[in-house]
């Protein structure tokens, strides 16, 4: 269940990244990732400190994944850009 946690703070992550959905959207990610890690440890019955450790792991894995579906994202939009520029000036250059 705790893998299972932290593969969907993943996913998510990535996906709000990919479509570059703005940060008040992680940040409220990041709120019921803390409330749901919570209710999952006290399920668990776990300390104080292990309970800490595993949300601050599911908040780090949320945010570092929404890092790199952006990235991949601006990957993605620069890599089409250039296409976009030769299409416009051969375009241009078949109306003279």
């Amino acid at each position: 269940m705790f893998l299972g946690l932290l593969l969907i703070a993943g996913a998510t992550g990535f996906l709000l990244g990919l479509f570059l959905l703005r940060v008040p959207i992680v940040a409220l990610g990041s709120v019921v990732l803390v409330l749901l890690g919570a209710f999952v440890a006290l399920l668990a019955q776990w300390g104080l400190l292990g309970s800490v450790v595993f949300i601050v792991a599911l908040i780090g894995t949320l945010q570092g994944t929404y890092l790199i579906g952006v990235i991949v994202s601006s990957a993605w939009t620069r890599a089409k850009a250039p296409n976009a520029i030769l299409r416009s000036s051969h375009i241009d250059q078949c109306r003279t």
